[in-house]
């Protein structure tokens, strides 16, 4: 049996308590299917610079980040998982500050996704009570090309009453089987309406770019200019006519607030 490789991103700054209480449980529940290997990564453990906001990610490449810092080996490791689990503590009503700096350093990948279809679970430890935190992560990771096919956002199951507590795990264990399952299929799902429309804004800047600008490489050494989406999948000729029609007006939309897609 093929081993399926699970990373976990962890982005709360201790390695005991609520989060970790509640992401042991959600492995044990992963672990009771054959073949899971799961590596948890502790952002804490990781020299992690913040982002100077300087776009040479964006206009140059990532590689001229003038940051010198673990981001590339933390991307290495989510590139050669099956899946990864993203897991935060909810801090002042949104995820926590670690969690939120290391997306900065791969903000970049809103416009050159590399995880296309790679399943993501995301693990919010009190997001039931704070649902724009879990919102906020699937919308970033949704950008990645990531594959968000689950969510927990309750509180910690070791503090809950023991009735409370087996219904939640129940839901847990279902969560996790339905993970590993969609991990084993490995089935590149149909882009919805809206990442349809992404990805033609951000091929269409693409190209009103330099030729020596990153975006407008990577379209062209990927074969994407002339494509519909960022891989070839079964979308319906209606989605597609949708999306190019909401396409048109939203181009004069852009041209009219920014003066055109170069500019966006």
């Amino acid at each position: 049996m093929e081993t399926k490789k699970i990373v976990a991103i962890i982005g709360s700054p201790k390695k005991t308590g609520q989060t970790i209480d509640q992401l042991r449980a959600f492995e044990n529940c992963l672990e009771e299917h054959d073949g899971i290997e799961i590596e948890n990564l502790f952002l804490s453990d990781y020299n992690l610079k913040e982002c100077l906001g300087c776009n040479l990610c964006f206009d140059r490449g990532e590689e001229h980040c003038p940051l010198h810092d673990d981001r590339d080996f933390l991307l290495s490791k989510m590139l050669d998982a099956n899946a990864v689990i993203w897991v935060s503590p909810i801090y002042a009503m949104h995820i926590s500050h670690l969690m939120k700096k290391y997306l900065d350093r791969l903000a970049y990948q809103c416009h050159r996704p590399a995880f296309q279809s790679k399943k993501a679970f995301l693990l919010v430890v009190k997001g039931d009570q704070f649902q724009p935190s879990i919102k906020y992560l699937h919308t970033i990771l949704e950008s990645w090309g990531f594959d968000c096919v689950g969510s927990l956002g309750s509180a910690s199951i070791a503090t809950m009453p023991e009735k409370v507590r087996q219904m939640k795990m129940k839901q847990m264990k279902k969560l996790a089987a339905s993970f590993v399952a969609q991990i084993t299929e490995k089935k590149k799902k149909s882009p919805s309406l809206m990442e349809l429309l992404n990805f033609k804004m951000w091929q269409t800047r693409a190209m009103t770019k330099d030729p020596e600008n990153r975006d407008y490489r990577y379209f062209v050494e990927s074969n994407l200019v002339k494509k519909d989406y960022f891989y070839d999948t079964k979308t319906s000729k209606a989605k597609l006519y949708l999306s190019s029609l909401v396409f048109q007006l939203l181009k004069i939309y852009i041209k009219r607030e920014m003066g055109g897609f170069e500019n966006a």
